[in-house]
């Protein structure tokens, strides 16, 4: 270290040394003055409860979660906390307990209620679903009430919420349920409608058409076979006939002969029916037609009446006529189911259009039934309060000692202040003090070197006024010491100050800041 600088230093603790009773003085006086201010200043007390979010413990939908979550839980307590101190709700508090008496003849309630706003905080727990509930206020007794009602509040207005909110779902919900009912009852009444209309067309029937068809179809071959059957049973009479009308004419040329043209054409279109153009009887029959439409022939002399004489062949012809009428009805239910065949790739087409829409209507109808069944079961949990609620794990408590100001402080601050100020008053007094306290003072101002220096010597009278100065002086501190110290010892006692940590400083300005 520099000679400079150990020279300042010296000079220094010289001054600190005699102007310690300034500094000294400064510093009790700034600690009296400190007292005094704590007293004086406003107190202030903070009750807190502890609330616990329970979640419900039966859940209407079994296939999903609770609809509860961490993040649900802050955001609820996020919406009660706006909802429990909002205007209305702080200005029905303090009215209850007549809050804030002396800011009422100054302010306006707006401003009061900006006032409580700031005394109250609502801070969840990071790692549970718990939060705390503080209020600050002047007076205890009054700070643990207004905090217990807090706490009511949140369970008062979380279940009045909830049964509000699921109120209001089911009801949405129903109105819901009855327009979608409404739609998917109107598009059930089109399709019904039309599947009745074209039943027998729509896609689903066209098997069983085509396996009534194929029916219809065998029946009618079989029903061609039985008249083919009967148009040669009927000609083998009218051969028959013929051959006797020949033999009792002594005619033997007229056996081959058939009874007319209209008989020969009909036995034609039966044999067409049967067999091909090369047979015999059809080459035959056709030659024959062709010669008696020359001649204009109509029927043999003497068969017809042989013929239709014969009971026989009345009887082939009722049948062939039953037979025919037969055919001519299934014909026309072959041409019907035909008819409903040829349409079902159109009304196939006609029913996809229709019912494009239907299966997200009804998708949408059961949801919907679905979710109102689980509001209906949340809003009878909600009644029975068996949902999701708070439960206060915690009480308000009754504040025993004051939150701000803090003593420690206050003594922390005056002290630095008492020291600043005597420091302040003895730098002041040494820059007007011109006199050199030693040679090295008198050497920088003169600019000679000091030869030599004279002590100071005092007569023993003046030793003993010094030393009684020292004395009184010592005395009168240890006094003031004494006197501040039983002061305070004594305000502690009557609980009139209260004397925290600097522990509790930081945790409160921390908790304030969050």
């Amino acid at each position: 270290m520099e000679e400079k600088q150990r020279q300042q230093i010296r000079q220094a603790v010289d001054a600190f040394l005699r102007r310690k009773k300034i500094i000294f003085s400064s510093l009790l006086v700034a600690i009296m003055a400190g007292v005094a201010a704590y007293v004086a200043f406003p107190k202030a007390y903070e009750s807190t409860a502890l609330i616990m979010y329970e979640r419900q413990k039966i859940n209407p939908d079994p296939k999903e979660r609770s609809p509860d979550s961490k993040t649900e839980f802050v955001q609820i307590i996020t919406n009660l906390s706006q909802q429990i101190t909002s205007g209305p709700s702080l200005e029905d508090l303090i009215n209850r307990f007549n809050l804030y008496p002396e800011l009422k003849k100054k302010k306006l309630p707006e401003d009061i209620v900006a006032k409580m706003q700031a005394d109250i905080q609502i801070v969840p727990d990071p790692e549970g679903d718990v939060f705390r509930v503080t209020y600050e206020g002047g007076d205890p007794q009054e700070v643990m009430r207004v905090t217990s009602a807090l706490a009511d509040k949140f369970i008062e207005e979380n279940l009045r919420l909830r049964e509000e909110w699921t109120s209001d779902n089911v009801s949405y919900l129903q109105n819901q349920l009855k327009a979608a009912k409404k739609t998917l009852d109107e598009k059930e009444a089109v399709m019904r409608d039309y599947k009745l209309k074209y039943y027998n067309e729509m896609a689903e029937q066209r098997g069983a058409n085509m396996a009534r068809l194929a029916t219809l179809q065998s029946q009618y071959q079989s029903l061609q076979n039985n008249i083919q059957e009967l148009e040669r049973t009927k000609l083998l009479l009218q051969d028959q006939a013929a051959f006797r009308v020949a033999s009792v004419s002594g005619k033997p040329e007229a056996a081959n002969v058939p009874l007319g043209l209209a008989e020969a054409k009909q036995q034609l279109a039966v044999l067409e029916g049967r067999y091909t153009d090369r047979h015999p009887d059809v080459i035959r029959l056709k030659a024959l037609v062709a010669e008696l439409e020359k001649t204009g022939a109509v029927s043999a002399p003497g068969a017809p009446a042989q013929a239709l004489g014969d009971p026989r062949a009345r009887d082939i012809e009722m049948n062939i006529g039953n037979l025919q009428k037969e055919m001519a009805g299934i014909k026309k239910q072959m041409d019907l189911y035909e008819g409903w065949i040829e349409k079902a790739p159109v009304r196939e087409a006609e029913w996809a259009s229709l019912t494009r829409d239907y299966s997200e209507f009804r998708k949408n109808y059961d949801d919907l039934v679905s979710r109102g069944l689980q509001a209906e079961s949340a809003e009878a949990l909600e009644r029975q309060q068996k949902g999701s609620q708070f439960r206060i794990l915690e009480p308000a408590n009754l504040p025993d000692k004051p939150v701000r100001p803090n003593f420690l402080l206050f003594m922390l601050i005056a002290a630095v202040a008492g020291l600043g100020i005597g420091g302040g008053i003895s730098f002041l007094l040494e820059s007007f003090d011109s006199s050199f306290k030693d040679a090295a003072d008198l050497e920088s101002w003169l600019g000679v070197p000091v030869t030599c220096s004279v002590p100071l010597i005092r007569t023993e009278k003046e030793k003993r006024m010094l030393r009684m100065k020292s004395l009184y002086w010592t005395a009168a501190f240890s006094v003031a010491v004494l006197i501040i110290t039983s002061g305070i010892v004594t305000l502690w006692y009557k609980q009139i100050i209260v004397i925290g940590s600097l522990r509790e400083i930081v945790q409160s300005n921390v908790s304030r800041l969050h």
